[in-house]
């Protein structure tokens, strides 16, 4: 995590020389959150994916909404939290609000209005009839919610036609409800004194604003399930980013720096989680990061923070917005999200004498929470090495990736031990202690395992090597057999002009039936290579400018295999992003 922090502590010293807002709290995001270009386009007013199945591309909205509105918690990081979202502290807040001194506004009315609303003290009957049908079209809006509450209860095909046939009598009892107020309530006479009311009052003009609010989220709840995802919309600014590089900017970071701004980092004040600050060794094998970046603003047209700061604004005794300062849980909204910081095309530029040996199943890459390619590439004008970040979300999500994401703990441990060096148990032990404990309690035990997998292995396997890459790499710390593996070579094809090599192709490979995982890429000569252990596999290309590609392949036994496939060039993009931060606006003390 060193240099992870040192990066968001470049990219939040940029953003707070740009902003300068000390209301702002810029928060590490210390867990891998990688967005695609289809998920965050949903955010779009209106826009869904797939118009055959509207309900599977709103729950897909529905869910990328949720993640981006998650509110923080603490001072010392931003994660994701669906289950604490501002959608739903929003909606509380302003359930809960009773405005200040309705009464002193009323009465400082002048005469003209006051003759339409009260005569001698007591309501007109126009007055009266405008409450009675307001009170009935309240009253049929609080059917239509205990009806769509009764939906989730529902089983059979029957009960959910009988329940669509009851909504739809219950809608248009609502549109009655609303007529009879329109013509028999003297809606257009009483809001009329109403908006006059609003001109001269600031408390009106506060109830204008609480109102709307408030139907915001009423009337797409109770009328209108369409019109649900209207308040998952968020616009982006700048807006073109997934589609230009105008949002975005280079930063290269070499060794010094890095080290510079984790030192920055630690004395800094903003309460950084020690546990992370805590890991500190020399990453000597890195010599720079390369990337790009963006401050994306979130704009939500469903929320409006000036119905929070009022000064009419009036809570319940148990109840408290904000102190102004403090982000905790244990207000009603201390922050809110308001920028993403987001970076692409990551490369982690390593020291020239280092091997990785590509493809090794049983190791695992990492910068920070980021997991990186097992494979090396090189600078062909720079001649510098590097590792690229994995982008495929399937590949990131697969159960192998996790696995070996759980059991990679050594990076902490910080044990100075030659690269890919075969390392005796008791070595280990008393290299690092701790470390050590997380694998075996026992030595001799380790021990005596090593010595019967060595008499009952096969001749081509590799046994109990423990794979000690550069403290940004880490490696399962078990004991292992690694069957025999078949050499893959894969070709791929430009379909519409064959001479022209498919270059850095992304080459996704899952088992089938099994945990594996592999992420590679092609080289200049459209050539993937890669050892695959006996069995089948999914196979995925993606790369900009070419319709996707999936297929599958079965290794059957050792010998080599040859596979060539053809992309079809396309207009499609497949462009993710890492969140590797958040910027959280926090909330004004509650007004007293």
């Amino acid at each position: 995590m060193k240099y992870y922090i040192s990066l968001f502590q470049k990219l939040k010293d940029i953003y707070e020389s740009q902003s300068g807002q000390s209301k702002e709290a810029v928060l590490l995001c210390p867990s891998q959150r990688v967005f695609t270009n289809e998920e965050l386009s949903l955010l779009g007013p209106k826009n869904i994916t797939n118009q055959d199945n509207l309900l599977e591309s709103f729950n897909k909205k529905r869910d990328i909404s949720y993640q981006l509105n998650s509110i923080p918690i603490s001072d010392s990081f931003w994660d994701i939290n669906p289950s604490n979202s501002l959608f739903d502290r929003y909606r509380e807040i302003l359930q809960a609000i009773k405005p200040k001194k309705i009464k002193e506004s009323l009465l400082n009315m002048d005469d003209e209005i006051e003759s339409i609303l009260f005569l001698k003290g007591k309501e007109t009957k126009e007055f009266k009839e405008y409450k009675k049908y307001l009170d009935l079209l309240q009253d049929t809006i609080n059917l239509v919610e205990q009806h769509l509450a009764q939906f989730d209860a529902l089983i059979s095909e029957q009960q959910k036609d009988l329940w669509t046939e009851k909504l739809f009598v219950l809608q248009t009892k609502t549109k009655l409800a609303y007529t009879n107020l329109e013509v028999k309530g003297y809606k257009s006479a009483i809001e009329a004194v109403l908006e006059k009311i609003n001109k001269k009052s600031d408390l009106e003009n506060y109830l204008q604003l609480l109102s709307a609010s408030k139907s915001f989220f009423d009337i797409a709840e109770k009328t209108d399930i369409d019109t649900l995802a209207s308040y998952h919309d968020i616009s982006f600014v700048p807006y073109d980013f997934m589609k230009s590089e105008s949002g975005w900017n280079k930063l290269k970071l070499s060794k010094s720096e890095l080290e510079n701004d984790y030192q920055l980092a630690r004395k800094s004040n903003d309460n950084l989680p020690q546990e992370i600050l805590s890991i500190d060794y020399d990453e000597k094998y890195i010599t720079g990061i390369e990337l790009e970046y963006s401050f994306v603003h979130l704009k939500r047209g469903w929320f409006n923070k000036k119905v929070l700061e009022s000064e009419f604004l009036e809570l319940p005794d148990d109840k408290q917005i904000s102190d102004g300062a403090t982000i905790s849980n244990e207000f009603m909204l201390s922050a809110f999200p308001k920028t993403m910081i987001l970076i692409k095309n990551l490369k982690i530029n390593i020291d020239s004498n280092i091997d990785l040996e590509q493809n090794n199943s049983n190791q695992i890459i990492q910068f920070g929470p980021l997991v990186m390619k097992a494979q090396l590439f090189t600078n062909h004008l720079t001649k510098v090495r590097f590792v690229k970040a994995i982008t495929n979300k399937d590949t990131l999500l697969s159960n192998q990736l996790n696995y070996k994401v759980s059991k990679a703990n050594l990076t902490d441990a910080a044990v100075k031990i030659p690269l890919t060096k075969t390392i005796d148990p008791l070595v280990m032990q008393k290299a690092n202690p701790t470390a050590f404990s997380r694998f075996s309690r026992n030595p001799k035990e380790i021990l005596s395992k090593r010595s019967s997998l060595q008499k009952d292995a096969p001749a081509n396997a590799v046994v109990s090597q423990f794979i000690i890459m550069p403290h940004f790499v880490t490696a399962i710390n078990q004991t292992v057999i690694i069957p025999s593996n078949t050499k893959i070579n894969i070709k791929l094809i430009n379909k519409i002009a064959k001479e022209i090599p498919i270059y850095q192709c992304s080459v996704s490979i899952l088992g089938i039936g099994t945990n594996f995982s592999l992420d590679i890429e092609t080289n200049q000569e459209s050539l993937a290579t890669c050892k695959l252990p006996l069995g089948s596999y999914k196979i995925e290309f993606r790369i900009n400018g070419y319709k996707p590609l999936t297929t599958t392949i079965k290794v059957e036994n050792t010998n080599n295999m040859t596979l060539e496939y053809t992309l079809e060039p396309d207009e499609v993009t497949f462009e993710s992003y890492f969140l590797i931060g958040m910027v959280c606006e926090r909330m004004s003390k509650n007004p007293q």
